[in-house]
This record gives structure tokens, sequence and C-alpha cells, in this order.
């Protein structure tokens, strides 16, 4: 097996495997598609970090990684057919490669043969939304965020709120990337305010036609005061108004089993049980 950089010789080779990336995981990020909206600067970054797998004189299989710190990595799109050689243990030497799939997903069968681990499962929960309309009041403890505003504001708590080991910190140009994905909402990011502190935030975004929760969290010294609450309902009302335009009956929002207390959280606002996630590591 030969492991090849994406490249003119193996593009359409790309192109062809892309086809079958989300039957093989439907919560795959389908790069080529990806590539085919970017702007030139965010392709070659990307680009640099695909790789197709080549038995003989057939392509087999791809991955595109994300670098997140150190020797740590998360596969953003994967594809592969049963074969299994070591020079793939050989391209991970020195790796620690991250990879979510949907716990009914096909392709958790072939990843144990490629020593891939369960490392956490996590449950997406959802909430029916009463399409009534909801209006917003103008309680100053909030502030939506605003294109070419709030960039320097949204990093710095980001990056607090959610600093971890495995976590490489956001730039402003990560932001900007976000503004410009599909998923993207204007004025789906919610900040949250005590006094004139910017103390936590919670982003709706439109995932592959679903309303959904991400970026949620308080800072740490401001955690346990009930605040979360307060801000995961002020999104639930943004999600109720977002539904009426873009026809969604529900809200989703994804947690792990360890996460005890952000699962009561979801659960006393209502939100139930919809499905899993589970993360491998090798």
């Amino acid at each position: 097996m030969k492991i090849e950089r994406l490249s003119l010789f193996n593009y359409r080779a790309l192109k062809e495997m892309s086809l079958k990336s989300s039957k093989f995981n439907n919560i795959n990020t389908n790069v080529f598609k990806l590539l085919k909206a970017l702007k030139l600067k965010d392709k070659i970054l990307i680009k640099r970090n695909i790789y197709l797998l080549k038995h003989e004189k057939q392509y087999y299989g791809y991955l595109w990684l994300q670098h997140l710190c150190n020797d740590m990595y998360i596969i953003n799109d994967l594809y592969f057919m049963d074969y299994r050689t070591d020079s793939f243990d050989d391209f991970c030497e020195g790796k620690t490669l991250l990879y979510e799939t949907m716990i009914n997903s096909d392709c958790n069968k072939f990843l144990p043969s490629y020593n891939f681990k369960i490392n956490d499962i996590s449950d997406v929960l959802r909430l029916q939304l009463n399409t009534l309309f909801s209006s917003e009041d103008n309680d100053d403890t909030f502030e939506t965020f605003i294109k070419n505003k709030h960039e320097d504001i949204r990093c710095e708590l980001q990056n607090n709120i959610f600093d971890a080991d495995t976590r490489v910190p956001i730039t402003k140009d990560d932001i900007y990337f976000d503004e410009e994905q599909e998923y993207y909402i204007d004025d789906g990011l919610i900040f949250m305010k005590d006094n004139d502190n910017f103390i936590g935030m919670g982003q709706i975004i439109n995932l592959k036609g679903k309303l959904t929760i991400v970026n949620f969290g308080i800072r740490r010294e401001y955690r346990n005061n009930g605040y979360a609450r307060k801000l995961l309902s002020k999104l639930i009302e943004k999600a109720r108004n977002l539904s009426l335009f873009l026809n969604q009956r529900y809200i989703y929002l994804r947690v792990s089993r360890s996460n005890e207390t952000a699962y009561n959280i979801y659960r006393d606002a209502g939100f139930q049980y919809y499905d899993s996630v589970i993360t491998w590591e090798r």
C-alpha cells in the first residue's frame, strides 16, 4: 500500500471516492464538496492534509486530517474499503488520530481492524420547537454577534471557555472561515454578559438541514450559578424564531455521556435522546 498526498494526478480519484463518503459515515465533512466552495488560500491549506490510500494501482481510500495540538489530529473525512496493510500503521506512527461516527455507521465494523478504539460516546439530543412566534426581549444580559465587530471578543471567549490540553486555540481567521461556511447562520451566535463582561456564548448553525446548538459554554469562574440554563433558554427562543423561516421542527445538540452536569441541564430543558456518536482514537 502507498499513501499519497493530493495532487493533480489523483484528484479525480478523490472526486470519485468522495461520492461514497456520506454512505461510509454520514457525519463525514465531504472534503471534495468543501474544496469546490473555498477560496484559493483556504483550498491550499486543506489540500496539504489530504492523503490518498493506494493498493497496487487502485486507490481505495482517503483521509483528511486537521491538526489539533502536539501529535493529535482529527479526521474530518475518511473513506476506505476493507484493505489493510502495515503501511497505514507506518503512516500513523507518532500520531494520535480521532474520528467520529454515528453509532450505526457502516464504517464501525472496519475501524477496529485499523487499530481504532472507542474513546468516548456522546448523545445527540433534540427538542421539539413551538412554532408559535415568541418575541425576543431587550434583556441586556445578551448580545448578538455582529460580523466585523465581535471577532476579537468571540476569539478570546471561546478559547477561554473551551481551553484544554488537546485543543489548539482558534484565531480570527478561523472565525472568518466559520462565517463563510454553508452551515453558518447570521445572528445565530449569542453572547451572555454580566454587566460589561462577556461570560458565555452559544451558537446555532444549520448543520445538514438541522438547527444545531454548538460552542455552548460559560466561563469557568461563572459556572454553577444558573447562567447556562438562562443562556440555553435564550438559544431555544432564538431557534423558535429561526424555525419559522427555515421550516425546522427541532433544535439539536450533542453532549458526552460522561458530562452529567450538562446532560441534566439539557434534559431539564426538555431535550430528549435522538442518536449517538462514537469518538474513535488510534
